[in-house]
């Protein structure tokens, strides 16, 4: 969650954000007396004193109204706010702390002002002020002021706050309304760049590394970056993939590594935006073995082994056709599943084993193993 604070006569909090990304909050600040102007284009009386709303020490910004009087908006605008390109503004919170002299003095409207013109919902409040003051709240961080804003509206100088008081008395002299000053809230998300459905990787029939990963929605997305490791810690780079910019249908890439490395390899994918920045998603592991124990290959995908994983043994270069058993072994040596799959002509065979029936998440072998051949696999469970 990530707050903007600025204050100075006027309490700007641009914050409570709903982002998925993480990020730090920062001070932006202070903020020139040019904050609040006397707008003319509605009303009756202008505003005075503008530059005593640029804090909360009891001055007041202050207009004298007749019965049946309206003041002009007082606009508060060039406010700093400075989110996130690509943000969604989901709200807009606004509290005011106001007063009277005396007398019925009553909102006449409270808007939002975006170029210099009002727009959205009338957020004005029947209530009337008080003569001994008080902070009154219009909107919220999740109310849009029937409004689609955008970062840039709100990063905007023109963006701020127009509030036009009104005098609704039957008769007597002018009474003032007085605002002591006035913050404002933000309420936005950060969209993730990549909406990452899945990455996997497996061995191919022929003995290649396949990885294919999905995307929900795409912003920026220049390309992506697959890199492999022998020891999970120290990535080189094996190939790029281009993007598709910016997208918010599914989309499927597929990059297949012609060269594997012999044992256990983990493969990790990377994002780079068209601005430079980049993210990493999360790491698989592929293991590429033929061991002396016999011809053939044995493969356990996907791994990491979110559910029900595939056991595969396949690519016999002899007439393997033993009976084989194979089991899986916890981290403690303890046999926790076994089978006796019926091999194919060419000695292959496949059946799939849905780790959730009584595994624990952690790192198993599995081994296969017959009168001539015996295979290993390390896996990890989800």
């Amino acid at each position: 969650m990530k707050t903007y604070h600025t204050r100075i006569a006027v309490l700007i909090r641009t914050g409570f954000q709903l982002a998925t990304l993480s990020v730090h909050g920062q001070v932006e600040g202070p903020l020139l007396p040019s904050l609040a102007e006397d707008d003319v284009s509605s009303g009756d009386q202008a505003w005075t004193d503008l530059t005593s709303v640029y804090s909360d020490d009891g001055s007041n910004t202050t207009v004298d109204l007749l019965p049946g009087e309206t003041s002009h908006y007082l606009v508060i605008r060039d406010l700093g706010f400075a989110l996130p390109e690509g943000s969604i503004v989901n709200g807009i919170s606004i509290n005011v702390e106001k007063s009277k002299s005396a007398g019925f003095i009553k909102d006449q409207e409270v808007r939002l002002f975006i170029g210099g013109v009002p727009m959205g919902d009338d957020k004005a409040s029947i209530t009337g002020w008080t003569s001994s003051g008080s902070v009154e709240t219009y909107g919220a961080e999740d109310d849009s002021w029937g409004l689609s804003l955008s970062a840039a509206d709100v990063n905007d100088p023109t963006f701020g706050i127009g509030i036009r008081a009104v005098n609704t008395g039957g008769g007597g002299p002018a009474r003032a309304a007085n605002v002591d000053f006035v913050d404002v809230t933000v309420g936005y998300s950060v969209p993730l760049p990549i909406h990452l459905l899945s990455f996997n990787a497996h061995l191919t029939d022929n003995r290649k590394v396949s990885l294919e990963w999905k995307t929900g929605t795409e912003i920026n997305n220049e390309y992506f970056t697959l890199e492999r490791s022998r020891n999970g810690a120290t990535f080189e780079e094996v190939g790029r993939v281009p993007g598709h910019g910016t997208s918010n249908t599914p989309l499927s890439y597929s990059f297949v590594d012609e060269n594997p490395i012999s044992g256990t390899s983990y493969y990790r994918l990377k994002q780079t935006d068209f601005n430079g920045d980049f993210e990493y998603f999360h790491i698989v592991a592929v293991d590429y073995q033929n061991t002396e124990g016999g011809s053939c290959v044995l493969k356990v995908y996907p791994n990491p082994c979110p559910g029900t994983c595939t056991v595969q043994l396949s690519e016999c270069s002899e007439e393997e056709s033993a009976e084989m058993e194979v089991e899986m072994l916890d981290a403690s040596g303890q046999r926790v599943y076994s089978r006796v799959p019926v091999r194919e002509a060419d000695g292959s065979f496949s059946f799939q084993v849905d780790v959730h029936n009584n595994l624990k998440p952690g790192i198993y072998i599995v081994s296969g193993k017959s009168a001539k051949e015996t295979y290993t696999k390390k896996i990890i469970t989800k």
